[in-house]
């Protein structure tokens, strides 16, 4: 939504299905060749988000920011005035709004984070009532957006759905279609913005609270393909997965294509979901649902970077609570865990580089030796490869194929595991790209 040809290309779609009843708009974001093909706007590489975060550090450090202001005006007028919008345009209320919200700035970037979402559903409200598509712009304040904060992280509980859902009515009662701004919620009277990308988390916590038949994905690609871009540029597409798939790949990023938090309440109540390419009019997009009618494997991720603590102390077959005792120590310094492959004297715990980066722990290795008495303990850091199927545990010689080809590219594991739907590669972190070439060459193009 980051042009005027992008607020057209939606409006068709929006115009095209009376079924199309709520509509979550993100921010604007960079100017491309793909949503100006015309080529006639000014190339701005920098998201509307980021210039607004921009805005709250210069803020807090006392630095000028109206020339950030004029250039987020230029990108709202930008958009206006390739629609030929004479009213609605909010343009002329982005450099109050922004030194208001600079003003409110508490102990987060959100009031002023928030803004793009807000402001382009404000606008793209007044393009689709202009071209007589009766709209309503409505708040998440208004629309039941309640959050709650847990260990730095912004999320709408299901308890809220109900009351989500009896907004969301009331508001629909007039028959106009509801656009509604991503990307952020309210505690209290106070903004909070969920994750990066989180505008598809607001679609699907309106798509679960409402129980939609259908949640549409519009995003800058055809669904989701099998592998990484990086891996194979042309690799095909996923046409029909499971939402137990789809929560598997995104949690290591699904190749920027949807948000695992997103994912999670869609998989939870069970809505159908479509990912699809919102320039192409005849993308297929990928299907997501319960049941998906595809045998073998859906795709392979690099899940990111982790950090495995090797903890050794003999005798500890025989001994009981050790392994709570291990967990109990992840848990207090607020650390999620990954994995923890076992065998009689050790346990491996497998977390999240950046989850142990964020808990702002100093020496975890110091305070396992204290609470475990361990006889060894190291750390290694390690990088991971998911291989992804319902057709896993039924499809014969998968793993044996993977092994080879790792074992041809000169490749080793440190760990592996195969739990539900997942086969997971644990390897030296720089080995994860090679890694996942190597698996994708060896399950979907060997013969």
């Amino acid at each position: 939504m980051a042009s005027g040809n992008s607020f057209s290309t939606v409006a068709k779609r929006i115009s095209a299905d009376d079924s199309i009843r709520v509509i979550v708009v993100s921010a604007p974001g960079k100017i491309t060749d793909r949503n100006d093909p015309t080529g006639k706007l000014d190339r701005d590489s920098v998201k509307v988000t980021d210039r607004l975060l921009a805005i709250a550090k210069k803020t807090r450090r006392s630095e000028p920011i109206e020339e950030d202001i004029r250039g987020l005006e230029r990108r709202f007028a930008d958009i206006e005035d390739s629609l030929s919008m004479r009213e609605g345009r909010v343009s002329t209320l982005v450099g109050e709004t922004v030194r208001q919200r600079a003003r409110m700035l508490g102990d987060d970037d959100a009031p002023l984070a928030a803004l793009g979402e807000e402001l382009n559903a404000r606008l793209f409200t007044g393009y689709l009532n202009m071209i007589n598509i009766r709209a309503k712009y409505l708040s998440p304040l208004d629309g039941g957006f309640m959050v709650s904060r847990r260990g730095g992280v912004t999320a709408i509980d299901k308890s809220q759905y109900s009351y989500i859902a009896y907004s969301m009515q009331r508001a629909m009662e007039g028959g106009e279609r509801i656009v509604f701004p991503g990307f952020f919620g309210f505690e209290g009277e106070r903004i909070r913005t969920f994750p990066r990308g989180g505008s598809d988390y607001t679609g699907s916590i309106l798509a679960a609270a409402m129980k939609a038949d259908t949640y549409q994905n519009f995003t800058d690609t055809d669904g989701v393909r099998v592998v990484e871009p990086s891996v194979d540029p042309q690799a095909p597409q996923i046409r029909q997965m499971t939402h137990r798939e789809l929560t598997e790949l995104t949690l290591g990023g699904a190749f920027g294509v949807f948000q695992y938090e997103a994912a999670v309440p869609l998989a939870i109540n069970e809505v159908r979901t479509q990912i699809l390419d919102t320039f192409d009019a005849g993308s297929k997009g990928t299907w997501v649902s319960s049941h998906a009618d595809r045998a073998g494997i859906a795709g392979i991720v690099h899940r990111g970077e982790f950090v495995a603590f090797e903890i050794v102390k003999y005798g500890v077959a025989n001994v009981v609570g050790f392994f709570e005792s291990v967990l109990r120590v992840f848990r207090d310094a607020g650390i999620s865990v990954e994995h923890t492959p076992s065998s009689t004297n050790d346990i491996s715990v497998i977390v999240r580089k950046d989850s142990l980066e964020k808990s702002g722990v100093g020496d975890l290795s110091a305070m396992l030796r204290n609470e475990l008495e361990p006889h060894k303990l190291r750390t290694h850091e390690l990088s991971s490869v998911a291989i992804v199927g319902e057709g896993l545990s039924s499809s014969r010689g998968i793993r044996r194929k993977v092994f080879e080809a790792l074992d041809n590219d000169g490749l080793n594991l440190i760990y592996h595991s195969h739990q539900g739907i997942t086969f997971n590669l644990w390897l030296q972190p720089d080995d994860a790209q090679r890694a996942a070439r190597s698996a994708y060459r060896s399950v979907f193009t060997s013969a």
